[in-house]
């Protein structure tokens, strides 16, 4: 092999390695990122449970005449003095981001909430039903909300794969994939703490009438 013929060979196998080496960085870091989010969720969950607690078990909403988002609600998690810094209403690689500033009401600002909330439940609620999750595209809604492609910095982008993070009434907080086409949850492809999900995460049964009703849910601004 000529010394040219080497130098072409060697160049083209530098240029493959760092390739792949960028990739395994930029899919590491995204991990990371997601990782990050997932214990924010964990930590905003665990406030609305420590609120809970002193208040016959119910969330902030409930005490609330109205909620148009989830800033209003966790609001009240800063006002009761359980949250005591605002970075974990943000998440990374967000366009929504709190200014971490606890004297201004997240109500106040824009674009400060990354995580939407369900409404109207409580501490005794199913544990496998959603309560806290990644803004979806709308601002509010009624039962499963749909999200955007990955990788945007509009509303509702979901991270690579396509998954969402999603917290339920359990405490747990896991990422969970999306319908590649109709930016939905894939129940067909995904595992709760509890096994297989045969159920709709933002669905509970009716204690009085037994059937399954849809839970609504407010976004973060």
């Amino acid at each position: 092999m000529s010394v040219l013929c080497f130098v072409v060979v060697f160049s083209c196998l530098v240029a493959v390695f760092w390739s792949f080496l960028g990739k395994t960085e930029r899919y590491a870091s995204g991990k990371a990122y997601q990782t990050y989010a997932i214990n924010n969720a964990r930590q905003v969950i665990m406030a609305l449970k420590l609120y809970a607690a002193d208040n016959d078990g119910l969330y902030p909403d409930t005490n609330l005449s109205q909620v148009s988002d989830s800033n209003t609600v966790f609001d009240e998690l800063i006002q009761e003095g359980i949250v005591t810094g605002e970075r974990l209403f943000g998440s990374p690689r967000s366009i929504y981001q709190p200014d971490e500033d606890l004297g201004t009401p997240l109500t106040a600002g824009r674009d400060q909430v990354h995580w939407a909330f369900v409404m109207g439940r409580g501490d005794d609620s199913e544990g496998d039903s959603a309560l806290v999750f990644e803004n979806p595209i709308a601002v509010s809604g009624v039962g499963e909300p749909t999200w955007g492609p990955p990788g945007t910095e509009d509303r509702g982008r979901s991270w690579s794969g396509p998954r969402i993070v999603i917290g339920t009434n359990d405490g747990a907080v896991q990422t969970y994939p999306l319908d590649p086409e109709a930016k939905r949850l894939n129940r067909r492809n995904f595992t709760t703490p509890y096994g297989l999900a045969s159920t709709d995460l933002f669905s509970t049964i009716n204690e009085e009438t037994g059937e399954r009703e849809e839970l609504s849910w407010v976004g973060g601004r």
